[in-house]
């Protein structure tokens, strides 16, 4: 789950606003952790992101760096926030919600805040087919505004996109995505090498 607050667009640059603070949310986590943005691909809609991991264990997700399973008719499972704070905030039940606050003059961050002390920041899941590659993925995993970001998983259990948009006028389910080739690549741009402790 993600967040940013945005400063005054840049009037020189067009409607271009720019971050002023950016935050992500992980399942099981009870603080956010604060984005730096290291690099934006225009063309792509990806960026590539750092923060300090600090103690927390957070897995790695497996990347499909050949593009295995990335053909017509192959099933994918989309991950991610569709609604986003809304969503989460209808997803919990009567029980969970003590400590948790709703709305009104709450901040969104003071929300995110109480919903991730509660362990209430989950993921949704959807599952469908890849309909088209255009070089786009084209698939029909439900989502909805506020699922961007989310990774695509394709049939062997790898990322293989980023849920990028939706088709919002169309009678069937259409949605986007990017290839995770351009993830990777800025990955590959940006990796820093790994320290591993020697055993004695």
């Amino acid at each position: 789950m993600g967040r940013g607050r945005c400063r005054e667009p840049d009037k020189n640059a067009g409607f271009r606003p720019r971050l002023k603070e950016l935050l992500a949310y992980f399942p099981q986590e009870k603080q956010p952790f604060t984005l730096r943005v290291l690099e934006m691909m225009q063309d792509q809609d990806v960026a590539i992101c750092s923060f300090e991991q600090g103690a927390s264990d957070l897995a790695a997700l497996p990347m499909d760096e050949n593009g295995e399973s990335i053909r017509k008719g192959q099933p994918v499972v989309l991950l991610g926030y569709p609604a986003g704070l809304e969503g989460l905030m209808a997803r919990v039940d009567e029980g969970g919600r003590s400590g948790v606050r709703r709305f009104g003059n709450v901040s969104y961050r003071l929300q995110l805040n109480d919903l991730a002390n509660n362990n209430k920041i989950r993921p949704q899941s959807t599952q469908g087919h890849i309909s088209d590659v255009s070089p786009q993925l084209v698939y029909d995993a439900r989502t909805d505004e506020g699922g961007s970001g989310g990774p695509v998983f394709g049939v062997n259990g790898k990322v293989i996109g980023i849920n990028q948009a939706i088709f919002l006028n169309s009678q069937a389910t259409t949605n986007f995505g990017v290839p995770i080739k351009f993830g990777i690549d800025l990955l590959k741009k940006h990796q820093q090498p790994v320290q591993t402790a020697k055993a004695n």
